[in-house]
């Protein structure tokens, strides 16, 4: 898995496999690498906040169960490790399967089964979770962070009030489950991939309507 910093310099590259996981730190514009480090996981998903300066990875460790771990991206040290609760139903903890930053770099945001987590990045403290009632694998921020995003487990694109928890609107068009979603800078957009159709469609992230 891999992030790039919003200014393009920088490339973050997370890996490894049962024995261990890496992180790699890349310059773009020479190829050169700045550091690497490893550590105990195999990185499931990872995150580079807008400023640069942390890296959110999330991984399961054999012994202290899921968790995402803040790393300072210029020493590789570590910061802040939040620990995850144990599943109490499906599937057991592979770690995270996607992280993301809030575009002020305030607010980190996982989906964990039928649950998005939020916490705040600086203290590590977990806001009240979003209970989704539906399985979600990917989660982003839209709109000056006042919304959150969240799809994966079906055929829908699901968005919730950032502060609240409360659902605002979805979208709803492939025939199967979705497989990838991307937005427009400004968050007005979003496209969504997948079904058995596999076709792209856009939506306005407004009303929820079909316009492409």
């Amino acid at each position: 898995t891999l992030a790039i910093s919003p200014d393009g310099k920088t490339l973050v590259v997370g890996g490894g496999a049962d024995k261990g996981g890496e992180i790699i730190v890349w310059d773009t514009a020479t190829g050169k690498e700045r550091r690497r480090w490893e550590f105990a996981s195999a990185v499931a998903s990872l995150a580079l906040s807008p400023d640069g300066k942390t890296i959110a990875t999330g991984a399961t460790d054999p012994t202290k169960g899921a968790a995402i771990t803040l790393w300072a991206a210029a020493t590789g040290r570590e910061v802040r490790r939040l620990n995850l609760p144990p599943r109490t139903r499906g599937t057991p903890h592979r770690g995270p399967v996607m992280l993301a930053f809030s575009s002020d770099g305030k607010t980190l945001a996982s989906p964990d089964a039928d649950t998005l987590r939020r916490w705040d990045a600086a203290s590590g403290e977990e806001f009240r979770p979003i209970e989704t009632q539906v399985r979600s694998l990917g989660v982003a921020f839209l709109d000056g962070d006042k919304v959150l995003m969240s799809w994966g487990g079906t055929h829908t694109v699901h968005l919730w009030a950032a502060d609240t928890g409360k659902p605002l609107r979805h979208f709803a068009g492939h025939e199967g489950q979705l497989h990838d979603v991307a937005f427009s800078p400004d968050g007005k957009v979003v496209a969504t991939a997948g079904g058995s159709d596999s076709g792209v469609r856009f939506w306005d992230a407004a009303s929820g309507k079909e316009v492409g």
